[in-house]
């Protein structure tokens, strides 16, 4: 008897005192299971989701969590992000923007969606993508140079900072390989010291490049750790001597890509460029001879009249291993407006010539604007 009282006043005494309140699971949305409320959040598209993180803390929390990421991508799928770093002339700070270069039902429907400021904003930084991660690395801003590194995860679009570089530097060339990081060139008084770098985010640190493990362009290897550039091949990084390659742009970010064994380069006014490389596997010069590549006049809006700087960048290459995104500003109607197409690459080789031609897939005004500004950076992160 006295143990049945014994159970039943210790039932209610639970019942009369529910768990502390950081024991209990947060509810997201009100009279919803949570397992309910992550399928109803998870179908939220990804611009809206600023706004989603400022409904409440448990809200903000999920958005920042693997299980919210899977929900979003099995209900959405996996689709190739455009981020945009731009940099306004009226002397506002800087501004990065995203969308989804899923093909919409018509032009109207793109809308872009803002990403939370770089914590410290930097000119001519350069950029890499390793994953679903947006590495901003370098720059400049007021004339000193910086050494920091920034992160992007894309899945929650929210930046912290990485492990700095050996050295500053302004300009640099990257390339991405084995899940490293290599940074080589650009501006800085240290980089006769350290010319190229290479981070292992397993390691987490910074350390100086291992030459004779890249390959060169430079047949005896003379200055090889001077004057040098680097971009991907493939799954390899290759360098080259940025001064004999310098109309390549290769110390800048956004004007070389590589895509089905050609080096593509925008060149002015208009040009779209391939260059031919060679065997890799052998010490001597890869730059084969450039091919003019045909169709870009199919583009709308394709002459950027208007514009002081630079208006192209190549954004990066499609999943199919055959296209390209290209981003570029127009003026027209007193407005700058920026435009992104995805072009699909067809080469064909007859005899020792080779054919180039990109053919625009799909084309979008992303937005206009009365005041000018120029492209810092444009990327595509793909299976997001």
């Amino acid at each position: 008897m006295m143990s049945c009282l014994s159970s039943s006043a210790s039932a209610a005494a639970t019942r009369g005192n529910p768990k502390p309140p950081q024991e209990q699971e947060k509810q997201l949305i009100p009279a919803l299971p949570n397992e309910v409320a992550v399928r109803c959040l998870a179908r939220v598209p990804r611009r809206h989701y600023k706004a989603l993180s400022q409904v409440s803390g448990p809200i903000r929390s999920l958005l920042a969590s693997p299980i919210f990421y899977n929900a979003h991508s099995a209900f959405h799928g996996k689709q190739p992000f455009l981020y945009l770093h731009l940099h306004p002339n009226c002397g506002l700070p800087s501004q990065w923007w995203a969308f989804s270069l899923a093909s919409p039902p018509s032009p109207s429907k793109v809308m872009p969606f803002p990403i939370p400021p770089l914590p410290s904003p930097t000119y001519q930084a350069a950029y890499a993508i390793l994953g679903h991660h947006i590495y901003v690395i370098g720059g400049h801003l007021g004339g000193i140079l910086s050494q920091q590194v920034w992160i992007l995860d894309c899945r929650i679009n929210r930046w912290r900072q990485g492990p700095s570089m050996l050295i500053p530097r302004v300009g640099a060339s990257t390339a991405v390989a084995d899940g490293k990081i290599y940074v080589m060139g650009g501006r800085g008084r240290q980089l006769p010291d350290i010319w190229g770098e290479v981070l292992d985010p397993a390691v987490g640190r910074w350390v100086e490049a291992d030459y004779n493990c890249l390959n060169s362009s430079s047949g005896d290897g003379t200055d090889f750790k001077k004057n040098r550039a680097c971009f991907t091949v493939g799954a390899r990084v290759v360098t080259c001597d940025a001064r004999r390659v310098d109309k390549l742009w290769l110390g800048r970010n956004g004007w070389g890509c590589f895509e089905d064994g050609f080096f593509y380069t925008l060149e002015y006014p208009d040009k779209l460029v391939g260059h031919e490389l060679g065997d890799m596997e052998e010490s001597v010069e890869y730059w084969g001879k450039p091919w003019a590549v045909k169709g870009l006049l199919d583009l709308p809006m394709w002459y950027s009249i208007g514009t002081r700087r630079r208006p192209k960048q190549l954004a990066g290459s499609g999943s199919n291993g055959r296209s390209l995104f290209l981003v570029w500003i127009h003026y027209w109607n007193q407005q700058y407006e920026l435009w992104c197409s995805q072009l699909d690459l067809n080469n064909t080789k007859r005899g020792d010539d080779w054919q180039l031609s990109a053919t625009p897939s799909s084309s979008h005004k992303i937005f206009s604007s009365f005041d000018q500004f120029t492209i810092g950076g444009s990327l595509v992160v793909h299976d997001l």
